[in-house]
């Protein structure tokens, strides 16, 4: 069970567990982040919550998308460059119903070729279901 977030001091202010456990870690460039469990996944990749080593406080989720899957679907990848878009300009507007953005790079260190996206972490599960849920009653 999670405990209050917590605001982690960064870009956007960030709910966190109390003492997570990671149990994977990933090397993200010069930082290493470590994934402490899926989140979700999806037809062309996943959600991870992550936590910063240097600040294990601070937990984000990570939405990773493999663009070897768009290699002949230009017009889905640039669905989800207008996706981290939208986010980033929603990001700057004060609302606290929101996700924030906190950033987006393309990894392809490892192996990898895949375009991350850096999001506030909101636990809970997912809204679709908490929305059903609310209807249910």
């Amino acid at each position: 069970m999670l405990a209050e977030p917590k605001v982690c001091v960064g870009p956007a202010g960030v709910p966190v567990p109390n003492n997570p456990a990671p149990t994977k870690e990933q090397s993200s460039g010069t930082r290493k982040a470590q994934v402490v469990k899926i989140l979700g996944e999806g037809a062309f990749g996943e959600v991870k919550l992550v936590v910063d080593p240097r600040n294990p406080m601070c937990c984000v989720a990570l939405k990773c998308i493999d663009l070897r899957k768009f290699q002949n679907n230009s017009e889905a990848l640039n669905q989800f460059k207008k996706e981290a878009y939208l986010q980033r300009l929603l990001s700057t507007k004060e609302c606290d119903n929101m996700i924030r953005y906190i950033g987006m790079r393309v990894e392809t260190e490892g192996g990898l070729n895949e375009l991350q996206i850096y999001l506030e972490y909101a636990d809970g599960g997912e809204l679709f279901d908490q929305i059903g849920e609310l209807l249910r009653h």
